[in-house]
């Protein structure tokens, strides 16, 4: 599936939309969905330079491209890079909110993806807080559908649970990953991309929360739950 999605992307180079050439963003999002972030970056940075010449400051699809982007240097274990894209695009973003009174499409997703770089830096406290920006943003602004199914909110409120467990703060940690869970399994047929490794995420984030918290039998507990038939 992922060669056939290539070959297709790549028959469509050249081709545009609002004078916007598409071709790089799309292959770029591919090879997202393959998890090659070798292949990924060039294609994003090609992508963000086309789309900060020819569009305006705050523009959603220059925040989709540095979302993607910091995903993958973030895979790639460039978080310096992964956070500095970030946090220079939300400024911008910042100030395009402020002028239109409302919050981009993108904000959501850029916000979740600066969380989850922090949170691969240890810096826990502000990954808690930047992930708490992007879910009060979830409920508010108009996100693209395509990333509401690549990057569900429950995806956020896993990464806001590990946040936690971070800081020590199982009590509020488990009903945030425990309600991740039940909503990433309720709804993993309508997600697009990889919901599998959504739902291993979810499941790796109770398993971490119970170990560092000491609590050997309430794991044994939710595992027999889950293990049983639903009716």
């Amino acid at each position: 599936m992922g060669e056939e999605a290539l070959a297709l992307t790549r028959s469509m180079f050249g081709k545009t939309a609002g004078g916007v050439v598409l071709s790089n963003r799309i292959l770029a999002w591919v090879f997202v969905g393959m998890r090659e972030s070798s292949e990924a970056i060039p294609q994003f940075e090609e992508s963000l330079r086309v789309d900060r010449a020819v569009l305006s400051a705050g523009h959603p699809f220059t925040g989709m491209d540095v979302a993607g982007l910091a995903e993958m240097y973030r895979l790639a274990g460039q978080l310096d890079a992964s956070r500095k894209v970030l946090e220079a695009e939300l400024k911008i973003e910042s100030a395009w909110a402020a002028e239109r009174r409302r919050v981009s499409g993108s904000a959501p997703h850029m916000l979740g993806q600066l969380g989850l770089t922090l949170l691969a830096e240890s810096r826990f406290a502000e990954a808690e807080a930047r992930l708490r920006e992007s879910l009060a943003l979830y409920g508010t602004a108009k996100v693209n559908p395509l990333l509401l199914l690549l990057y569900p909110q429950p995806w956020i409120k896993v990464a806001l649970g590990n946040s936690l467990v971070g800081q020590s703060k199982f009590t509020e940690a488990e009903p945030v990953l425990l309600a991740a869970f039940d909503e990433l399994t309720a709804h993993q047929r309508e997600y697009a991309g990889d919901s599998a490794r959504l739902m291993k995420d979810a499941t790796d984030a109770v398993v971490a929360l119970y170990n560092a918290w000491g609590k050997a039998d309430a794991l044994a507990r939710w595992r027999t739950e889950k293990s049983q038939p639903r009716t």
